[in-house]
């Protein structure tokens, strides 16, 4: 979700590595635009609404799947 408000959702690529750093880009072949490491975040889940919150404190990450099969 874009960090100001009432600018609604935008389509981002994550990727979670091996070492729980979630990283994510504008497209697959972008640079990356910023990365928190998962292990010292709190992580709440919303299956019903398809919707994962990561909080690093410094950075919150409102992430919205399409299907249930993505989320």
């Amino acid at each position: 979700k874009k960090q100001r408000r009432l600018q609604g959702w935008a389509r981002r690529w994550f990727e979670l590595s091996q070492k729980g750093v979630l990283s994510y880009f504008e497209d697959r072949f972008s640079p990356c635009r910023g990365s928190v490491n998962v292990h010292q975040c709190t992580v709440t889940k919303i299956p019903q609404r398809l919707l994962i919150t990561v909080d690093s404190g410094e950075v919150t990450y409102h992430l919205r799947a399409l299907s249930e099969e993505d989320y």
